[in-house]
Order: C-alpha cells, then structure tokens, then sequence
C-alpha cells in the first residue's frame, strides 16, 4: 500500500473507498479483489460492460479497474457509455 493513500481517501470521502473491477476472467477478478481488500478497499467484480455499467449505477463506485479487451461491450464503449451518460446523453 502506498503510504498514508488509504487515509487520504477516507478523509476525503468520509469512508473506505469502493472500487469497481472489471474483467471477463473471473480469476483476475478474484485476485484483484482480494488484493484491493487486504489493503483495505471495498470492491464489487464484474465480468462485461454491461454488468459494469448497472454496477455503476447501483454501487457508484469511486473508481473502477478496468480490462479494455471485454468480449461483447469492450472497455472503450463502457467508458463512453459513461462519459455520455455524465452529459445526459445515450449511445
């Protein structure tokens, strides 16, 4: 763990911060989180961009890992499904 990065975010945000991963491989899935709970970070995993995307609107992480190479809904439309969701558009 970086020194003193986890006290920044509970200062920041009043708590501990929660990280979305995504990747269609459920063993990277697993080891991520299991490394972002041992350094004290909450986390929900998911495998697609579309499970990605309702976790964002359910969980609201406060960052999310992300794998570009998803099957069906790769991780550059998940991220602009994002960014034109922020503007109050769709894709």
């Amino acid at each position: 763990m970086i020194e003193g990065a986890e006290l920044t975010w509970k200062a920041a945000i009043g708590r501990r911060a929660r990280l979305l991963v995504v990747d269609d491989e459920a063993q990277v899935r697993k080891v991520r989180a299991d490394i972002l709970a041992n350094e004290g970070y909450e986390s929900h995993s998911v495998g697609n961009g579309e499970e990605a995307l309702a976790a964002i609107k359910k969980e609201k992480p406060d960052a999310m890992l992300l794998d570009i190479n998803l099957p069906g809904m790769d991780g550059f439309k998940v991220l602009e499904a994002i960014r034109l969701d922020s503007l109050g558009r769709t894709a």
